[in-house]
């Protein structure tokens, strides 16, 4: 919801000095469990189990570590081209001049145009931003087994156990993208280069069937177990 264009002073899009960023970060998590045992009472050999919980993980506080790279504490730029930082116009060269005269104009108010007029080849920093309504990431798991004694020495098992996840990390830095495929022909911000938006939205689920027969004599035990699973999720690298 920020509105900037290129003539926005950056001291009015990027509010420093906070005392807190994680204003609406959960405070309270309730993870219930549930679980039972039961043998019918005209099959002993039959045993029935199951079971449900809620588990809660706690936010990534990789995610602090981003933010501490943000303007005016700590400048981060994208720049094109591969150059020797020993040759004029290198990328390392306009680093050092943008991160120079960024420090020098927001305080007093510089903007992407009044900056770029003083250094034609100032590059638009990066940002980072942080929903300020953060959960943590929460999975509900649950499980039904049968388990049936077959003769004297052999069972049989099968079971169902599965879980959801969500209010799982989500790391999205193409929020500013642009320009090919069906994002927008011009960046959200354009005085910033790469925006990257952090939420707790992303979901996964997960369910496998298992099967297990076990035979066990006075001298060996031995036992064949097959597991059919299928999982689907959003962020199978945690979010980044």
């Amino acid at each position: 919801n920020v509105t900037a264009d290129l003539s926005t002073p950056y001291n009015r899009v990027i509010v420093s000095g906070l005392h807190q960023t994680f204003n609406g970060l959960q405070r309270i998590a309730v993870d219930p469990r549930l679980g039972f045992t039961f043998s019918p009472r005209n099959n002993p050999k039959m045993v029935v189990r199951g079971g449900f919980g809620i588990f809660t993980d706690i936010f990534p506080s990789t995610v602090a570590d981003d933010l501490l790279s943000n303007p005016p504490f700590s400048v981060s730029f994208t720049v094109p081209g591969l150059i020797s930082p020993t040759v004029p116009g290198s990328a390392t060269g306009a680093l050092i001049s943008s991160n120079q005269i960024f420090q020098s104009a927001y305080p007093t108010g510089g903007s992407f145009n009044s900056i770029s007029a003083v250094d034609p080849g100032f590059s638009a920093p990066n940002i980072y931003n942080v929903d300020p309504n953060i959960q943590y990431p929460t999975y509900e798991e649950y499980s039904l087994q049968i388990q049936q004694q077959v003769g004297k020495s052999t069972s049989f098992q099968i079971g169902y156990v599965g879980n959801r996840g969500y209010h799982e990390p989500w790391v999205n830095n193409g929020v500013n993208t642009y320009g090919f495929g069906g994002a927008p022909t011009n960046p959200a911000l354009p005085a910033f280069a790469e925006v990257t938006e952090i939420k707790s939205t992303a979901v996964s689920n997960y369910s496998g069937l298992l099967a297990s027969i076990k035979n066990q004599s006075k001298y060996v035990t031995v036992q064949f177990n097959y597991t059919w699973s299928h999982a689907l999720d959003e962020i199978s690298n945690g979010g980044f």
